[in-house]
This record gives C-alpha cells, sequence and structure tokens, in this order.
C-alpha cells in the first residue's frame, strides 16, 4: 500500500513536470491570464460619443415570448453580458447593522447582561482583485459594565479588512 502510495505521487511528478515542458500547457496559460488581468484597467469609461456596443445574444425565433434564446429581463435585473448595462465605478455598499442580545445566565459572554450593537461599515472595490471593508462598531452592554474587565459598559471598535481575490 505504501509504495503504491509513493508510486502515483512520483507519476503525478513526472506528468507535471513533462506538462511544463509544453509551451500550451495549462498552468502557464493561467498564469499568463492572471498576469494579463492584474495589468488591465479594472474599468475605462467609454468616451461620451461613443456608439453602443453591438449585443452579443441572438434575435429571438419568433416574435412571442417565452423562448430561451430571446432576452427577456425580468422584474429590472441587469442584462448579464450587457457591455452597455455598467454599474458606476467603483462600486460600494454601506452596511448598517443592529443587535440585541440577552444574556441571561452570563455562561457566553461571562457576565449576565443585555448586550446591543451597532456597526456601520462600507464595503469598496477599489480594483477588480482588492476589496476595503472598514467597520465602525460600538457596543453597549444593560445591567452590568462588561467591557475593559467590568471597568466599562461601553465599548467603540475599529476595524478593517482588506480581502485579495484569486
Amino acid at each position: 500500500m505504501r509504495l503504491k502510495a509513493v508510486g502515483i505521487a512520483a507519476g503525478i511528478v513526472i506528468s507535471t513536470a513533462a506538462a511544463a515542458e509544453n509551451a500550451d500547457w495549462f498552468g502557464e496559460r493561467l498564469f499568463d491570464a492572471f498576469a494579463d488581468d492584474l495589468r488591465s484597467r479594472a474599468y475605462e469609461a467609454p468616451a461620451p460619443d461613443a456608439s453602443p456596443q453591438q449585443r452579443r445574444i441572438p434575435p429571438a425565433p419568433f416574435d412571442s415570448p417565452p423562448f430561451p434564446s430571446a432576452d427577456w429581463q425580468i422584474g429590472g435585473t441587469p442584462i448579464i453580458g450587457d457591455a452597455n448595462n455598467i454599474a458606476p465605478w467603483p462600486p460600494m455598499e454601506a452596511i448598517l447593522r443592529n443587535e440585541f442580545y440577552n444574556e441571561i445566565a452570563g455562561s457566553r459572554t461571562g457576565h449576565a447582561t443585555k448586550y446591543s450593537e451597532h456597526s456601520l461599515g462600507v464595503t469598496w472595490w477599489p480594483d477588480k482583485i482588492i476589496t476595503l471593508r472598514p467597520e465602525l462598531r460600538f457596543d453597549h452592554s444593560y445591567d452590568t459594565a462588561a467591557f475593559d474587565n467590568g471597568a466599562r459598559r461601553n465599548q467603540l471598535v475599529g476595524s478593517m479588512d482588506v480581502i485579495i481575490h484569486y
């Protein structure tokens, strides 16, 4: 059993090395495509006098809905693949979150009290592979001081996530 696993691993290494010698190897093409994507701009606004790009969807076979090759937009949803339907750049959304938690026994937090949490954050995509998410959070304990080793009832926390999509 042990020699069989070593033989399979050696076969994978040999086949991968043989594939890497080929100029059209999948890994090399994937790496080149990723590198080209990083070098290109995330969004370039079209010129104001530019004509709209041609739609890529074929016309409907008959003049009555619904047919799968026709373009039937449902409820104002964006049309996927329409180069003329561009969202404002850079994409950004605000997030407001409020939570309330009643810790009756104090077994989860160490203090038997009620808590509320209020967060305000932003999700921002300054580039197509980077997402920034700053957040400001305010916590309050109602019945007892639960923060800073039992010295305070409130705390304010600022945080930020940086996400790199690959």
